[in-house]
């Protein structure tokens, strides 16, 4: 632990899992370097399903909250620790638990908090 009783760990991945996640960090510079108020991230293996648009218009209109920070678009639960509450008929309140992000939408205020 830090002296303000953080813990500190150090994190070990490969260069290619370095090299993705200065590439996501670089996006969130982004939107708040350029006061982007949504900004959408995929990764570059993704696959649309059909109806995918009718699906974010409706998310966006009707049961996301203007505040929200983040959106996970795909996502996949992790096997131990996955703690979530529904929230509305397609979103779940996420606590705990998720890895395998293929996209996320995400606000500029929380493009600053990361």
């Amino acid at each position: 632990m830090n002296q303000n009783g953080i813990k500190i760990f150090t994190l070990r991945n490969s260069i290619p899992e370095s090299n993705i996640a200065l590439g996501h960090a670089s996006i969130l510079y982004d939107i708040v370097k350029n006061k982007i108020k949504v900004g959408l991230i995929l990764e570059d293996d993704i696959d649309f399903v059909p109806g995918f648009t009718l699906k974010i218009e409706d998310i966006f209109t009707n049961q996301l909250p203007s505040d929200f920070d983040i959106l996970y678009v795909s996502a996949l639960p992790a096997e131990h620790g996955f703690k979530w509450e529904e929230y509305s008929k397609d979103l779940v309140k996420v606590h705990n638990g998720l890895w395998w992000f293929s996209g996320l939408i995400v606000s500029e205020k929380a493009a600053q908090k990361l």
